[in-house]
């Protein structure tokens, strides 16, 4: 086997080796004209494989590549980034198309409810009076223009107040509250102190506390009440409070007035009247007379008036005269003069 190889490579050898020898007969007869033997290649394999070698060859075709490469690559991270947006803006759109159904299941509910709240639902079919004496229940009931088998949230609380504040004058607090699902509670305060005037045609006109006419041309003189001297008020209308000529005076009865609730003094004041700023008066049981001054630091001198009243019913429970708590801190009584 070696020998056949060694046979088949030399043969190459000795054919170009004649091939030279012919050339150089040829230039010794007819002259050389610089004339070399044409190369042999056996094939073109070595000659392809000598290009191959070449490092400028190679590095175009790495060159090459890599654009090839990267061009694939930026194409295929473009469509990726186009796939994720589209991907992302489905979801967007899903998210609000869902958001958007949720908002109008809960909006169509929400009127739902309202209707059936407004009209079925919520009717009132009780209607509950407390802390009433002087009215009945069915006035006062009457009086807030509330009505049974009317809708619970229509039903108008404040306006309620007013009504009862204006139509029953001895009313000076009202409280109107919705109890569901089908309930009022009116909670009322009425007038305990009543003040009175006497009018020109020998009737009276009656008070509460905050000068708000209770009644107006009363034949009789109201049992326990507290007259109020030197005040003749002109148009009294029931369940409004009256217009003093005199707005310094009318603030310093409505002061005395204060005074009289916050202490409970009702059962034992029995007249009050101001002659001016400087000038008040409170009488204590039709027969004491506390002069007062002015109304400022009020509550102090009517302490002060009741502690000298106390020592003199000590020693004579009919006694009849005047109690000075004016500016300065003394007090003192002065009997009537005889």
């Amino acid at each position: 086997m070696k020998q056949n190889r060694n046979k088949k490579s030399n043969k190459p050898d000795s054919h170009r080796q004649s091939r030279q020898n012919e050339f150089s007969d040829l230039n010794s007869q007819l002259g050389s004209f610089g004339l070399e033997p044409p190369k042999i290649y056996r094939n073109e394999q070595p000659q392809k494989r000598g290009n191959e070698q070449n490092p400028d060859i190679q590095r175009r075709r790495s060159n090459k590549k890599q654009k090839i490469s990267s061009a694939k690559k930026s194409n295929d991270s473009n469509i990726n980034e186009k796939r994720r947006s589209q991907n992302k803006k489905r979801k967007k759109k899903k998210t609000l198309r869902k958001i958007i159904t949720v908002a109008s299941v809960v909006l169509a509910v929400v009127v739902v409810m309202v209707i059936l709240s407004l009209t079925v639902l919520f009717k009132i079919d009780t209607i509950s009076v407390s802390g009433n004496s002087k009215y009945k229940t069915e006035q006062i009931i009457s009086a807030s223009e509330i009505e049974k088998n009317t809708n619970l949230f229509t039903a108008d609380a404040s306006n309620a107040q007013v009504q009862l504040l204006k139509k029953l004058p001895y009313i000076y607090q009202a409280e109107v509250k919705r109890k569901f699902p089908s309930t009022v509670q009116i909670t009322v305060k009425e007038t305990d102190t009543v003040y009175y005037t006497k009018n020109k045609d020998n009737t009276f006109t009656l008070f509460d506390g905050t000068l708000k006419v209770l009644e107006t041309n009363v034949a009789a003189e109201p049992k326990d009440g507290i007259e109020i001297k030197k005040l003749a008020p002109s148009n009294a209308v029931a369940g409004e409070v009256i217009k003093a000529d005199d707005d310094k005076s009318y603030d310093d009865l409505l002061a005395m007035m204060q005074i009289i609730e916050k202490l409970k003094l009702g059962n034992d004041i029995t007249e009050i009247y101001s002659n001016d700023i400087n000038n008040n008066f409170m009488v204590y049981k039709g027969r004491i007379t506390f002069k007062l001054g002015s109304t400022a630091d009020l509550e102090d001198k009517v302490y002060k008036a009741l502690s000298v009243v106390e020592k003199i019913n000590d020693s004579d429970p009919n006694a009849k005269g005047t109690v000075t708590v004016t500016a300065d801190k003394k007090s003192y009584f002065t009997p009537p003069e005889v």
